[in-house]
């Protein structure tokens, strides 16, 4: 992400490694420091359900990009997409629907046409502060709120409306940078403790929380999977 940017496509190999794709490095067209700062940096990169476009968001250089992925694994030039509510992390549902945070606090819905370009929704506000990512299970959004220390929770029906269920599901997480799901649990990533806070989701969505790990040396981390 420092310097001008770029995205680089691999394969993995029969024996796990690791080999490049031709075609499958583009430049991001920015101009960042090494390190790159935060804000400027991109957020997140994905692809959408069927393989065949990646998508990178921008931040505060609002923007989308959209590349099409080829069979063999090289990408188009981008087509982007300007939007200026700070594009943050995204999900895809089954059904192909693109549900996006912004850092301005809210979360849309969205469509990934054919053709690169993206078409929006509505946007449903939180009223947090720098909302970043967001996990999802069975029809229910958690969108962590980094600058309210805070979780936001969201419906999404089966025809992709999204409801604001509760501001503040979940509070007192310092720095809530990131999130994941495994089975009915989701883990919020709290930044600034170095610690990991692990909460039952109800059938109905509710937050219970049940454990707080700390991190050794976790302060200030930035990313979580669980499997």
């Amino acid at each position: 992400a420092g310097g001008a940017a770029n995205v680089a496509g691999f394969r993995i190999t029969d024996d796990g490694r690791l080999s490049s794709i031709d075609g499958a490095t583009r430049a991001l067209g920015l101009s960042e420091t090494t390190p790159p700062q935060f804000l400027m940096a991109p957020a997140q990169i994905g692809l959408t359900p069927d393989g065949g476009q990646l998508l990178v968001t921008g931040k505060t250089n609002n923007f989308i990009d959209v590349f099409t992925v080829d069979r063999n694994g090289s990408l188009d030039a981008p087509v982007q997409t300007a939007d200026a509510s700070v594009p943050f992390a995204f999900t895809f549902s089954p059904r192909g629907q693109m549900d996006l945070v912004n850092a301005a606090g809210s979360l849309v819905a969205a469509k990934v046409q054919h053709d690169g370009t993206i078409t929006f929704g509505t946007a449903v506000a939180n009223g947090q502060t720098a909302a970043c990512w967001i996990a999802t299970i069975d029809g229910h959004a958690y969108v962590a709120n980094t600058g309210s220390n805070d979780v936001s929770e969201y419906r999404i029906d089966s025809n992709g409306n999204i409801t604001l269920v509760n501001a503040i599901e979940a509070s007192g997480i310092p720095g809530a940078i990131d999130e994941t799901v495994s089975g009915r649990f989701l883990y919020v990533q709290a930044g600034l403790a170095g610690e990991v806070d692990v909460f039952r989701v109800s059938d109905g969505g509710a937050l219970t929380l049940v454990q707080t790990v700390t991190v050794p040396d976790g302060g200030a981390a930035e990313g979580i999977a669980a499997s």
